[in-house]
């Protein structure tokens, strides 16, 4: 039979083939949430790349449409330019008109040369500018400066309101109205 010796030696094997097992379970259970922590980074990785390949989207969709915006808005801004041209001629035709009539002491003429159309070359529509008698004295009245034609904006930003809220308001581009607010500014100048 055995002697306690050998129990003894038996005991403290087994003893120390336990405390070499132990240890390996407990890796393995170690190894669970670092296991879960990878997946949830990997997920949060693909989740960050997908939202990044979406902005990138975004942000080209955002730039073909301002290109785009910007061809329209060239292409009108040269279609008034011409426009403007064509009425400075038509200007300049009616103003030797009604000097020459008042030189000869005729009455003012209303008609404009019926040649001159300056809404031909765009799609924008606009009506023939007729030469009142008194050119001098219709300019320098209030309905034909920059405030009397956007009486409601002037008077919208006179009480303190935002150009943004302006724009808005009155269904204008931002842009538009911070322009129109320093032509006034420009006109009051040119008049003071």
């Amino acid at each position: 039979m055995l002697e306690a010796w050998h129990y003894v030696a038996l005991l403290g094997a087994a003893i120390a083939a336990m405390a070499f097992i132990k240890p390996m379970n407990k890796k393995k259970e170690d190894a669970a949430p670092v296991e879960e922590m990878k997946e949830m980074m990997e997920h949060y990785i693909y989740e960050a790349e997908q939202d990044y390949a979406e902005l990138v989207g975004l942000v080209k969709k955002s730039q073909e449409s301002a290109q785009n915006s910007a061809t329209v808005y060239e292409k009108k801004v040269m279609g008034l330019e011409e426009q403007v041209e064509l009425l400075k001629q038509q200007l300049q035709k009616q103003q030797l008109i009604y000097q020459n009539n008042l030189q000869s002491g005729q009455a003012a003429v209303d008609e404009p040369d019926k040649n001159i159309n300056p809404a031909a070359s765009t799609d924008i529509q606009v009506p023939l500018v007729t030469i009142p008698a008194q050119i001098e004295e219709a300019s320098a009245t209030s309905e034909w400066s920059i405030e009397g034609r956007y009486k409601e904006l002037f008077e919208l930003y006179n009480n303190g309101r935002t150009i943004e809220s302006i724009a808005k308001k009155l269904a204008m581009n931002k842009g538009e109205v911070q322009l129109i607010i320093q032509l006034a500014k420009q006109e009051a100048k040119q008049r003071g």
